[in-house]
């Protein structure tokens, strides 16, 4: 029980806005998540789907998601998470070569000997490297060249970051990659496989259903469809929060919203310096289309599309992981495209995305074609992926804010490692323990 008890708004009902909740509410204080949209989840969310759920934006489990494997085991949802061998390929000018176990890379006709050894090794030498800082100072591109070959960055990499940063891509911060590569080879939690992917059987839903339950239990609040429009100082506590419903003082707001979202609400009760630095942090978004296919269209989970002219980054057969079987015999298909939210492809109707991504599906993996699909489902997402550029680790923001009662926890603040839901957990408990920890 915290010494001094505390009523507690949380900007938004993702990952990192439950646990920071849960853990505020555990420590005694008084508790209200606002959730713009009528679900939570953000990112992790999902949608009913023959029977059960399935995630609106792919997700697995690494074996070094340690903050996220706590949770499922605090949550009493160990007994739903399965383990699967991995079953990656890359594909390039028209060929598909599986990549899984990642030794066979190593036989990857699309490079020659020399240059995939250097590929391998020294990926696996930054993926073990304790010190993030060296790579801090230097972009992705330049390091990659400088130790595994111009040929390297051109057929593998150069690839990949046009698809995921687009104009960003040669500014992309080395530190970027050090935190992919880390959280793929890096130190797994005891007792997890290595070298396997996890999932949860009925999707990240029942996390979140957990994490819902847990707060309901502890008495905290819950808001969905219901926004925070502004912030303000308020006259008898420390904050005013605006919605459509009207205006509630708190002793102290936690923002777990994007970047934009938290300028847009707080307005002129940042510091200009403040409003000027966060303001300079750069996301993409993300479309996604997921597909209901009456049969298999490739014989691979994950297919890296090395070909900066597709329009999406990779191929996901989701139930080459999980059987169709758990999905009424359904086959399910992940396309997703990163992209700035400005351009016009992002907002362009379902129609227009599908037939783009049909037109290239076919080139992609042979065994596609338009009539396979029995129903398709266009995800979108503003802030995707923050845009990492060299420097970054001395712009990250604090988690307190210097704004009385104000505090910060959000993906930009994710950091040697990239975004993802093993790190919104941990986020949100390192947020909500200094929050309390200035109340006492």
């Amino acid at each position: 029980m915290s010494p001094a008890r505390r009523s507690v708004a949380v900007m938004g009902g993702g990952l990192a806005g439950l646990v920071g909740a849960l853990e505020l509410a555990r420590r005694g204080h008084a508790v209200t998540v606002y959730e713009k949209y009528p679900t939570f989840g953000g990112l992790a969310s999902a949608f009913p789907l023959r029977g059960t759920h399935l995630e609106r934006f792919y997700h697995h489990i690494f074996s070094t998601d340690v903050d996220l494997l706590d949770l499922i085991d605090e949550l009493g949802l160990s007994a739903s998470l399965v383990w699967n061998a991995e079953n990656n390929a890359n594909w390039r000018g028209g060929k598909t070569f599986p990549i899984s176990p990642a030794w066979r890379l190593l036989l990857w006709p699309e490079l020659p000997p020399w240059d995939r050894l250097r590929l391998a090794f020294h990926s696996r030498r930054a993926s073990l490297a304790r010190d993030w800082r060296p790579f801090d100072a230097m972009t992705a591109r330049d390091w990659i060249i400088r130790n595994m070959g111009e040929r390297v960055w051109r057929v593998m990499w150069e690839p990949l970051f046009r698809s995921k940063f687009g104009a960003h891509a040669d500014s992309v911060s080395m530190t970027w990659l050090y935190g992919r590569l880390s959280a793929r080879f890096g130190p797994s939690r005891k007792g997890a496989p290595t070298g396997k992917l996890g999932y949860l059987m009925g999707s990240t839903q029942i996390l979140v259903d957990a994490l819902l339950g847990r707060l309901r239990e502890a008495g905290v609040d819950l808001r969905p469809s219901r926004g925070v429009t502004g912030l303000g100082v308020g006259t008898q506590r420390a904050l005013r929060v605006d919605t459509r419903a009207g205006s509630e003082e708190v002793d102290a707001v936690l923002a777990t919203c994007a970047t934009p979202e938290l300028l847009a609400a707080a307005g002129d009760l940042l510091p200009g310096g403040l409003r000027a630095d966060l303001a300079s942090f750069r996301y993409h978004g993300s479309v996604v289309a997921v597909l209901e296919m009456r049969r298999s269209v490739t014989p691979h989970y994950w297919t890296n599309v090395l070909d900066r002219d597709r329009p999406f980054l990779a191929v996901i057969e989701h139930t080459r992981m999980i059987p169709p079987q758990h999905y009424g015999g359904a086959h399910l298909l992940y396309a997703a495209r990163y992209l700035d939210t400005a351009d016009p492809f992002f907002r362009a109707p379902d129609g227009e995305v599908l037939e783009l991504f049909y037109r290239h599906l076919g080139d992609v993996v042979p065994g596609f074609e338009p009539g396979v699909v029995e129903r398709a489902h266009v995800m979108r997402a503003d802030y995707t992926q923050p845009i990492v550029t060299p420097g970054y680790g001395a712009r990250i923001p604090p988690h307190r804010l210097p704004v009385r009662g104000l505090y910060l926890a959000n993906m930009t603040q994710v950091f040697p490692e990239d975004r993802g839901m093993s790190y919104s957990v941990a986020l949100g408990r390192r947020a909500a323990a200094a929050l309390d920890s200035d109340a006492a």
